[in-house]
């Protein structure tokens, strides 16, 4: 019986404690922003470009946005506008033809800052495709010359997110008196198991021992 009860017990444990790890593990991956979509499309090419919009997974509690060229000459426009999951920033004009970047930095919803660097997109030449012979539009934009296509955007904090693979700590405290709380359960359980089987023994011993002075009297 008691071996039946620790099995027993030993069996809730693991699978308690595999709850709890799998909560841990999980919760990192779905808690924080990430980016959905955005226009101009990454990797596209696009023309008459005014503005970027980025769309994030919630809405972000600040936002950063700068846009550059292969130069480091930065386009942006004054701060970037938020609404709800939607970030827009607008740009100085239209930009010209040629391969642009844009680098953002969020705080999500969470308070964890997310950001990136990697969202590339084409423009045609001129802002549009022009027929053969004409010579391309002044570009209306003022780039100001940058040599960072970073530059602009807040310095990243210092402490490593979990974007980069980790736990967040209160989530390894919470497994942590998750599987002590489960191992106290098991352990009071199986004692008390014990205690019963021991109490339980007793009268039996008892009567053996008077039966057997019974026996020697005899």
């Amino acid at each position: 019986m008691i071996i039946r009860t620790s099995r027993a017990l030993f069996a809730l444990l693991a699978l308690g404690l595999v709850a709890v790890l799998g909560t841990a593990l999980a919760a990192p991956a779905s808690a924080h922003s990430r980016l959905v979509s955005s226009t101009p499309k990454a990797d596209a090419t696009a023309t008459q470009v005014t503005e970027v919009e980025l769309t994030f997974s919630d809405a972000p509690s600040a936002a950063k946005v700068v846009v550059t060229d292969d130069e480091g000459t930065q386009f942006q426009a004054g701060e970037a506008a938020r609404a709800g999951t939607v970030v827009t920033q607008r740009l100085k004009g239209a930009l010209p033809g040629g391969a642009y970047t844009v680098a953002y930095r969020i705080v999500g919803a969470d308070g964890h800052p997310v950001e990136s660097d990697d969202l590339t997109f084409v423009v045609a030449q001129g802002g549009e495709e022009e027929p053969a012979g004409l010579a391309p539009a002044e570009s209306t934009a003022e780039p100001e010359q940058n040599t960072t296509a970073g530059a602009g955007l807040p310095a990243k904090n210092s402490t490593p997110s979990d974007d980069d693979g980790g736990v967040s700590p209160w989530i390894m405290v919470l497994g942590g008196l998750g599987v002590g709380v489960l191992i106290g359960l098991a352990f009071v359980l199986l004692r008390g198991r014990r205690k019963r089987a021991t109490a339980s023994q007793e009268p039996a011993r008892t009567a053996t021992g008077e039966t057997d002075k019974g026996a020697s009297g005899e």
